[in-house]
């Protein structure tokens, strides 16, 4: 953590293990935050969304997400966004004066732009934390591809082998003992059939299931964070089961490893 101070602002660096934060402040008796740049290479995400909020973290908060370019965060303190004018700027009534809009194009997906999953949103000003019926469809939509180039799409799958394994959580300090957890594994074909293809699509997959959760610490960031946490379950795209137990097992270790952050 870096600090650079003046007059007026006070300028706050940090290096993340995968970017780099900048916070900014106004000194003074009036001390508070005037907006924050995050700065995170080589991420894999697409999207560029500009959020203006009446009351929230953040009164005005842009992100522009390049696939395997950048990730850039701005955002504008929330001390900005309590006036009246703000919230009559935004056409916000009585009902919704605490509430935000909404622009711009992101790809939603839990990995990585692809067209055989995932989906395009758009947003063209819709409210940020509400939701009506009487809203315009066109404010928010999303294109999903696998959509407009499969046609529908069907999903089953078949249970391939299920067997009942040991696993040993090594130790890790004191709070944490060595110990062995009964676990069930479950081999799965995954199969999605397209209505303008005939052959389908298959994925192997292995499933770990814990009979009791293995432990690990709180992230330690918030009051609400700081008791252990737990890990139960987990899924890998892998075609046998001590592969997929091990990769558990790693998982295990690595939150153990890594909070409290």
């Amino acid at each position: 953590m870096c600090n650079k101070d003046n007059k007026w602002f006070r300028i706050q660096k940090s290096k993340e293990k995968d970017g780099i934060r900048y916070w900014v402040y106004k000194t003074g008796a009036d001390y508070y935050q005037l907006f924050r740049i995050e700065f995170y290479p080589f991420r894999k995400e697409f999207g560029i969304e500009l959020n203006l909020n009446a009351n929230s973290e953040d009164t005005i908060a842009f992100m522009l997400k390049l696939p395997f370019l950048f990730a850039l965060y701005i955002t504008l303190d929330r001390n900005f966004g309590y006036s009246d004018w703000w919230r009559k700027f935004l056409r916000l009534d009585e009902c919704r004066k605490y509430d935000g809009r909404v622009f711009g194009i992101t790809w939603y997906n839990d990995s990585e732009p692809n067209l055989r999953s995932g989906s395009l949103n758009f947003h063209l000003g819709n409210y940020e934390n509400d939701w009506s019926s009487e809203d315009p469809q066109w404010m928010s939509f999303s294109i999903t591809p696998s959509e407009l180039i499969y046609g529908n799409v069907k999903y089953s799958e078949n249970i391939l082998q299920t067997e009942y394994r040991e696993l040993l959580i090594p130790a890790y300090k004191e709070e944490y003992p060595e110990k062995k957890y009964n676990c069930k594994c479950t081999l799965r074909e995954r199969i999605w059939t397209f209505q303008r293809f005939k052959k389908p699509y298959k994925m192997l997959g292995t499933e770990i299931e814990c009979e009791e959760v293995i432990p690990h610490p709180g992230k330690g960031t918030c009051d609400y964070n700081c008791q252990d946490g737990t890990l139960y379950s987990q899924s890998s795209p892998v075609d046998n089961i001590d592969e997929a137990l091990e990769k558990f097992k790693e998982q295990a270790i690595w939150y153990r490893k890594k909070y409290p952050l």
